[in-house]
């Protein structure tokens, strides 16, 4: 078995450290996106129509449609929700299907949360 040298040992060793830092800030920043109640609020909404547009979102949630634009761009911005254009209508999804998984097991441990109460 052939013998690797110590620099290719380093550098696969740092590459691996350096995706791990990566995917930790990746996590970290969705999470702090989305932590936040009327965010997580129109999170769950949008995952259960899979697509909807502000003044959807906001009948739905009652709120103000400035308020909540600056909520969903803040998901935009992390990568979190993704937009289409229809003219003048923005219609927002979930970006990473991923998430909808962790939506789903968020939303599992809130049922067994209210369910022990």
């Amino acid at each position: 078995m052939p013998r690797i040298p110590l620099s290719k040992r380093l550098s696969v060793s740092i590459m691996t450290v350096n995706s791990s830092i990566i995917n930790d800030r990746f996590v970290v920043k969705t999470l702090r996106a989305i932590a936040h109640p009327m965010r997580f609020k129109a999170l769950q909404q949008i995952h259960k129509y899979g697509e909807i547009q502000v003044a959807e979102l906001q009948n739905i949630l009652h709120t103000e449609q400035s308020l909540l634009s600056h909520h969903l761009s803040k998901m935009r911005k992390a990568g979190v929700l993704r937009t289409k254009r229809h003219g003048r209508i923005i219609r927002y999804s979930i970006a990473d299907p991923a998430l909808m998984d962790l939506l789903r097991a968020m939303n599992d441990l809130n049922f067994k949360d209210t369910q022990r109460s």
